[in-house]
């Protein structure tokens, strides 16, 4: 069992490897052949990354970024984490739930 959480005035950034090891220790429950249930309370450590990621390569010069094509990538990167959960080749099973937070509940009251 691991369980790390976010102090006042940390970064989301310094969650990363944070957000990472604890998804390479699932997958090496999983992969022993155990069940590992792995709980995200947020994926803020990965669009800040994901967002810097963009604005560094907006940075460089004669460059320009396509809307559609930049959406593409992040919709790539986000799934890669996730579609790590699925792979079950040695047996065992991980599952991944990630909590985010949204204005869903807003339109109902």
């Amino acid at each position: 069992q691991l369980a790390t959480s976010k102090t006042m005035g940390e970064s989301s950034a310094s969650l990363l490897p944070v957000l990472f090891d604890a998804v390479g220790v699932a997958e090496e429950v999983r992969d022993s052949g155990s069940h590992a249930l792995l709980v995200l309370d947020t994926l803020a450590p990965l669009l800040d990354a994901w967002l810097l990621a963009v604005n560094m390569a907006e940075a460089l010069p004669d460059t320009t970024q396509d809307p559609e094509i930049l959406a593409a990538q992040r919709r790539g990167a986000f799934a890669n984490l996730l579609e790590r959960a699925a792979n079950l080749q040695k047996g065992g099973s991980l599952t991944m739930l990630a909590l985010l937070e949204t204005e869903a509940l807003a339109a109902v009251s």
